[in-house]
């Protein structure tokens, strides 16, 4: 892939007929290259701006640099030849009533916004969570796990939402990232079958990590999102979830249940050692995962998926 400057692919995109994607970064790219694929839609040359380099306003931020590209091809009359898509985040939500002002799709000129936090969102499904984690180990009672995981996946993904939100309120977006290895310490079981929050070490975990006024905003923050979720629909709640906080947490989720429904039978280093099948797999490995689970399940079950349609609109533009 040739890199370029915000110049070069300007100045390439006012020469070319052809039709370019911009998203943000590689993984965003594969993910779209994969789904172009799958849905046999129209070709696109997909470009990502965490490859181009030089002459952005906001050089680090690849969601800036998109937005500058889509401004500037309207501004050069070539929007019609560029779509770009760029993560939402947490623009237009309701962070104190945990809505969304926007419902649907949000599209600005040649720029598509993802219908949640990030284009990990798409993969926050339990049936494709599962698929993808499971492959991540080899424990003979998986099923088990994958089982109780999909049962309680709207606790984990309230937990991750009100974390993500926290974390973006005292301006620490994927300080909750760090929760991974202390996930046995965070939930516990009630009644030996439904998980719960130790709210208790929670703080304690946030207290020691971050300074005295930023840890009160942040638990003050988390828990009056967990309240307000309890009124929002299981599909709204995942729009909140940051895309990889979201990961981590729910990986580490899994991990949990893959050790506590382990049979009683067997050995704890065996137990402890299919756990960290889980919770070491690095980002890679698991994106890889969930890319091949959600073009498995979108081709078998093309409606199964809550985002499954929106690509669809993004390619055919």
């Amino acid at each position: 892939m040739v890199a370029f400057t915000l110049s070069s692919f300007v100045a390439q995109l006012r020469m070319s007929r052809q039709h370019f994607i911009v998203v943000e970064g590689k993984e965003d790219r594969e993910f779209v290259l994969n789904l172009r694929t799958k849905l046999n839609l129209p070709h696109r040359t997909v470009y990502a701006a965490s490859d181009m380099q030089n002459g952005f306003s906001h050089p680090k931020c690849n969601r800036k640099k998109v937005e500058e590209i889509a401004s500037l091809s309207v501004e050069y009359g070539t929007s019609d030849r560029l779509t770009c898509l760029v993560d939402r985040e947490f623009r237009e939500f309701n962070l104190q009533r945990c809505s969304d002002k926007i419902g649907l799709h949000h599209v600005v000129n040649n720029t598509y916004w993802t219908l949640g936090h990030s284009f990990e969102n798409y993969f926050f499904d339990p049936t494709l969570l599962v698929k993808g984690f499971s492959c991540l180990t080899t424990a003979h009672w998986h099923a088990s796990a994958d089982q109780y995981f999909s049962s309680h996946f709207d606790f984990f993904s309230t937990i991750a939402a009100s974390l993500s939100i926290a974390d973006f309120e005292v301006e620490k977006s994927g300080f909750s990232i760090g929760l991974r290895p202390e996930i046995f310490k965070l939930f516990k079981e009630i009644n030996g079958a439904t998980p719960s929050l130790d709210t208790a070490y929670l703080d304690q975990f946030i207290n020691d990590r971050l300074d005295p006024k930023r840890a009160s905003r942040h638990l003050t923050s988390f828990k009056r999102s967990l309240a307000a979720m309890k009124n929002t629909i299981p599909s709204e709640v995942r729009k909140f979830i940051r895309g990889h906080t979201g990961i981590v947490i729910f990986q580490a989720s899994y991990a949990w249940c893959l050790a506590f429904t382990a049979p009683k039978t067997c050995d704890q280093n065996d137990i402890g050692s299919k756990v960290n099948e889980v919770l070491q797999a690095s980002s890679e490995s698991i994106f890889k995962q969930l890319l091949r689970s959600y073009l498995i399940i979108l081709d078998n079950t093309p409606c199964r998926l809550q985002f499954s349609a929106y690509p669809r609109q993004f390619f055919l533009r």
